[in-house]
C-alpha cells in the first residue's frame, strides 16, 4: 500500500543579502583577535559572540555620529534593539585577527544597521547580519513617532545623505 503524499513543508523565511554601505557613509571598523572565552567546545567562536561582535562595531558608529547612551539618554531617549538577524558563512578560531564593520542601512521610524564580520587571517568573510532599533522616551517608554533633529541630522550625515 503506498503512502499518501505529504505536502512540503514552508521554506523558512531568509535574511537578504546584506548590500555594502553606501558610497559616502561613515563605517565603522572595529579590529581585534579573537580571545579564547569566545570559542566553543568545537574550537569555533559560538554563534552568540558574533552578536557581541556587532555591539562593538555599533558603539563605535555611534561614537562617530556623537549619538553614545549618554547623550541619547540626556535629550530624553534610549533606543533598544527590537530584532536581531546573523548569517553564518565561515567560522572564527581563537586567535584569529577580526574585523567587524558597521553601517546605516536604513532609517526613518527605525534605525537599521548593517553588519560584516571578516576574519582577516583567512581572508573569509565570517558572518554577516543586521540590527534593528527604535527610539523610546526615556520616562514614558512609549514609541516615539517623529525622532528630533538632534538624532535625526547625524544619522542622516553618518548614512551618506
Amino acid at each position: 500500500m503506498s503512502q499518501p503524499s505529504r505536502p512540503a513543508p514552508p521554506n523558512p523565511p531568509r535574511m537578504r543579502r546584506i548590500m555594502g554601505p553606501s558610497p559616502n557613509a561613515r563605517v565603522a571598523d572595529v579590529v581585534f583577535q579573537v580571545p579564547f572565552h569566545d570559542v566553543d567546545a568545537m574550537q569555533v567562536v559560538w554563534h552568540g559572540n558574533y552578536l557581541k561582535y556587532f555591539e562593538l562595531a555599533r558603539t563605535e558608529l555611534e561614537r562617530m555620529m556623537d549619538l553614545g547612551f549618554d547623550r541619547v539618554a540626556g535629550l530624553g531617549f534610549i533606543c533598544p534593539i527590537i530584532e536581531t538577524h546573523t548569517r553564518h558563512l565561515s567560522p572564527l578560531r581563537y586567535g584569529d585577527r577580526v574585523r567587524c564593520r558597521a553601517w546605516i542601512a536604513g532609517w526613518d521610524r527605525k534605525l537599521t544597521l548593517a553588519y560584516e564580520v571578516f576574519n582577516e587571517t583567512t581572508r573569509r568573510k565570517s558572518a554577516e547580519g543586521t540590527t534593528v532599533q527604535v527610539a523610546l522616551n526615556r520616562d514614558t517608554l512609549e514609541l516615539v513617532l517623529e525622532l528630533p533633529d538632534a538624532l535625526v541630522e547625524p544619522v542622516r550625515i553618518a548614512a551618506g545623505g
